[in-house]
């Protein structure tokens, strides 16, 4: 027995001078080392990782790689992670934002994290590229080479002097609409710029002009001489043309991916099928308002609301009838609120509906009653005529809970006692 016990306290030691030897590798390792959940939020990184990004480790946990990321290349990092997510190693370069806003280049490895077999999350390892990306950017500028590669550059490139254009490629000429590169040589680029951007496009170009930056990015508008509008990305560099400072810059046609993020962005935060704001959103939207009636002494109520016959209908017309059925409903409850209600899908026919501005039940009441009147007029699908029916529980901020989770369970208590004496009426949570 006392040699097993020595045994177990050696193996102990082992695993911990181990534990040691791992922790101290990460944590001075020089490149940036870090650990994602399924999610994408960083659940640990190292020292390097904080310096090459501008923050504190503390204030990268529990952020999301998606908040630093460069907005253009989002779709492909997305692309990596949800590749690594699924069990395969990925390797590349993107670009990402330091805390000073200042655009870091780097090399990115993503490794999954297996237990059991199964992905756990994301192990990465982040090198910064910056400068080796700009030596070989400037090792492009011999002559003959340089204006090869630029003539036939796929990305937008121009050289101009105090707003005109000396130098352009076939790619901008494309992207202009332009009969050939000529045309536009010795044009204002302001010409092409809305009134709107000419400021900040002139301030970005001081920057660059006086070395306050190694490189400056944005994103604009520019109208082609069609007059077709298109948007851009536009990455500025400092460099001379007939011994003079100029600006070298490269546009990138993003119109297309800009369209994309939109669509993103809303399949983030909208629900698919009835273009109601979804859970996450509404989370966001009861915090906000919580925060805003906590510090200006405000009060709103909170709607839990339930249809009383989804069943019913997905059996008698089947899951495309479901949704149609969905669909109205969520279409009549938000026409029934106010313009500045907001009214949330959570689930399949749960809703939730925030209501500011509101300081009694007198004022409460109304706005229900009228999601019950717009309810009224029978559904009518495949030849049948469905009733619309719904139980809702609601709470007030602050009298029936001062925090998120106590207003939310207060909200969902009244709907159950709804439900439970029958469906089909409304409840406060003072009437429990």
């Amino acid at each position: 027995m006392i040699r097993d016990f020595s045994e177990r306290k050696k193996l102990e030691k082992q695993l911990k001078l181990n534990e040691q030897k791992y922790k101290s590798i990460v944590e001075n390792n020089t490149d940036a080392v870090f650990m994602l959940d399924e999610t994408g939020t960083f659940l640990s990184v190292n020292k390097s990782g904080a310096e090459v990004s501008g923050y504190k480790e503390e204030e990268l946990l529990h952020k999301g790689f998606h908040q630093l990321v460069y907005e253009p290349e989002l779709p492909l990092v997305v692309h990596h992670f949800l590749k690594a997510l699924e069990g395969e190693t990925q390797e590349y370069t993107m670009h990402f934002y330091h805390k000073n806003g200042n655009m870091i280049y780097s090399a990115v490895k993503n490794i999954p994290i297996v237990v059991d077999g199964k992905v756990m999350g994301i192990y990465g390892i982040a090198r910064d590229i910056t400068m080796e990306h700009l030596k070989y950017e400037t090792l492009k500028s011999q002559e003959a080479y340089y204006r090869m590669l630029v003539d036939r550059s796929p990305d937008p490139t121009i050289i101009y002097q105090d707003g005109v254009f000396h130098y352009v490629n076939y790619a901008f000429a494309r992207l202009m609409k332009a009969a050939n590169r000529d045309v536009l040589v010795g044009k204002q680029l302001e010409d092409f710029i809305p009134t709107t951007q000419q400021e900040i496009f002139y301030q970005k170009s001081k920057e660059v002009l006086q070395d306050s930056a190694d490189s400056v990015s944005m994103e604009g508008v520019i109208f082609t001489m069609e007059g077709t509008r298109r948007e851009v990305e536009v990455f500025s560099t400092k460099t001379t043309f007939n011994h003079e400072p100029a600006i070298y810059a490269v546009l990138r046609d993003i119109t297309e991916k800009k369209e994309i993020e939109r669509k993103i962005s809303k399949m983030a935060y909208f629900d698919f099928l009835t273009e109601l704001p979804n859970r996450q959103l509404f989370k966001e939207s009861l915090e906000e308002m919580m925060e805003g009636a906590e510090e200006k002494g405000k009060t709103f109520a909170l709607l839990f609301l339930d249809g009383d016959n989804f069943k019913r209908i997905n059996d008698m017309f089947g899951h495309t009838g479901g949704d149609e059925f969905l669909k109205e409903f969520a279409k009549r409850l938000k026409k029934s609120l106010r313009k500045e209600d907001l009214v949330a899908r959570v689930g399949g026919d749960e809703f939730n509906i925030l209501l500011p501005q509101v300081k009694t039940r007198d004022e409460i009441v109304p706005i229900i009653e009228r999601l019950y009147e717009g309810m009224r007029k029978p559904w009518e699908y495949a030849g049948k005529r469905v009733t619309m029916t719904m139980s809702i529980g609601v709470a007030i901020f602050p009298e029936d809970g001062k925090s998120i989770k106590t207003l939310i369970h207060n909200a969902d208590e009244a709907l159950y006692s709804v439900k439970e004496q029958g469906g089909n009426h409304y409840m406060f949570v003072g009437e429990m």
